[in-house]
């Protein structure tokens, strides 16, 4: 796959893979979908997750170097949309797993907030 890779790709990839699962019902879409989502959490080019599910924050791109890590509004909406487009079209109705990873709040804080009691 060429570079720079953002975030906003594997989400249109889940939402087109959705439409033609919902269209054909294949399993390949579900499947193709849910290699777009673990693209979030290091099964991409350089086996490096851009992605924490229990923060919600998102780095901004992979770049032949590597993560790029900004932290852009665009790429952490792209991930919570990428989420619950899975969630929606294939966790909840049993089609695929949530391939061990944690089912968080996405909504980000900072860091000293989740530490307050």
């Amino acid at each position: 796959m060429p570079f720079d890779q953002q975030p906003l790709e594997a989400w249109a990839t889940i939402a087109a893979c959705g439409e033609a699962f919902v269209s054909t019902g294949l399993p390949r879409w579900s499947a193709r979908a849910d290699l777009a989502w673990r693209w979030f959490h290091g099964d991409n080019d350089r086996s490096l997750a851009l992605a924490n599910a229990a923060t919600g924050r998102c780095c901004d791109g992979l770049t032949p170097r590597g993560v790029n890590t900004n932290v852009g509004a665009e790429s952490v909406l792209a991930f919570h949309l990428a989420y619950h487009a899975m969630d929606d079209l294939f966790w909840q109705a049993g089609i695929t797993e949530k391939a061990g990873l944690i089912d968080a709040d996405l909504q980000t804080r900072p860091v000293a907030a989740a530490h307050t009691q």
